[in-house]
């Protein structure tokens, strides 16, 4: 209603983790040829594919002595809101070198293998 009441609020504190599952969109890797038995291959930009392993605990909670009046805090709802687009990104672009290098890897692994 507008008003502030002492005691009313609530806070939980959780402490998570997760896998990060990093990768690509295939469908949108492109291979051309170039000249006789040479090819470029282009690579879409990485993205967060989703998590696994993922474990939360409530580490602590401050409910006020008028907190029942407030609703209770989802723990799920809050990872969600945790695990932004921003978050994710900050994910891809800590591990961007290792992707890189992860794909280039797999282009030369083919190429032996051909």
């Amino acid at each position: 209603m507008g008003i502030a009441v002492p005691g009313d609020q609530r806070a939980k504190y959780i402490q998570y983790n997760f896998d990060a599952k990093l990768g690509i969109e295939g469908k949108d890797v492109t291979v051309k040829s170039t000249k006789a038995h040479h090819f470029t291959v282009s690579i879409p930009k990485f993205i967060f594919i989703g998590f696994n392993k993922a474990k939360y605990q409530v580490a602590a909670e401050n409910n006020g002595a008028l907190s029942w009046t407030t609703p209770d805090i989802d723990s799920t709802e809050l990872i969600n809101k945790l695990l932004n687009d921003k978050v994710k990104n900050q994910y891809i672009e800590s591990d961007d070198e290792a992707l890189r290098d992860q794909a280039k890897g797999l282009l030369r692994l083919h190429h032996y293998r051909h």
